[in-house]
């Protein structure tokens, strides 16, 4: 058991670093920090989903941490969704729509979890699912005389960086809150 909640605590450290690098990426506009963050979130989730070893019923232990950031998670889900409906809104937030539809779905699940698993496939989605859109936004060329970025473009960016930053500190939040129920090691013995 205490290898197991060893091994959670370090992968909580390198998924709090990973969001950190992001952040500051993110705060200093440094895009090749916040690619490093993505790569290692996703080398993060594979270790996580690989190591971690999350049974079917767990017990929240630290539920204010947990449930702060998937709240939080939540809020900018919705946040970026209704960015899409709001008055101005461009193509590039109404394709959004979609992603942030389905993160406030998830994060929702997330929020009301009894376990760790439901967080993690948000992580997991959240990680993945915008890079369709993403390519499909990118596809309008470049203008001659580029024109400045319209405010919700800029809102929809900020609200989708905001979903992938606080993914990380969900997955974080989840790998330390969670406790195996019956206090027994969460891995199978194999005869």
């Amino acid at each position: 058991m205490r290898s197991i909640a060893m091994t959670r605590t370090s992968l909580a450290v390198l998924w709090a670093s990973a969001t950190c690098c992001g952040a500051i990426g993110r705060a200093f506009d440094v895009p090749l920090w916040e690619l490093a963050a993505w790569f290692a979130a996703v080398a993060l989730l594979v270790a996580t989903v690989v190591v971690a070893r999350f049974a079917r019923e767990e017990t929240l232990v630290r539920p204010l941490v947990y449930r702060a950031a998937a709240v939080a998670w939540l809020a900018v889900a919705l946040a970026g969704f209704a960015i899409g409906f709001a008055p101005g809104a461009t193509d590039i937030s109404e394709v959004y729509i979609l992603y942030f539809a389905i993160m406030m779905i998830l994060a929702y699940r997330a929020v009301v979890a009894r376990g760790p698993r439901p967080a993690m496939l948000a992580v997991t989605v959240s990680l993945f699912a915008w890079l369709p859109l993403g390519a499909l936004t990118l596809m309008g060329g470049h203008p001659r005389h580029p024109r400045p970025t319209p405010v919700m473009t800029v809102a929809t960016n900020t609200a989708l960086a905001g979903v992938l930053l606080l993914a990380g500190l969900v997955a974080t939040a989840a790998l330390v809150s969670f406790r195996s129920a019956d206090g027994l090691p969460t891995a199978t013995a194999r005869s």
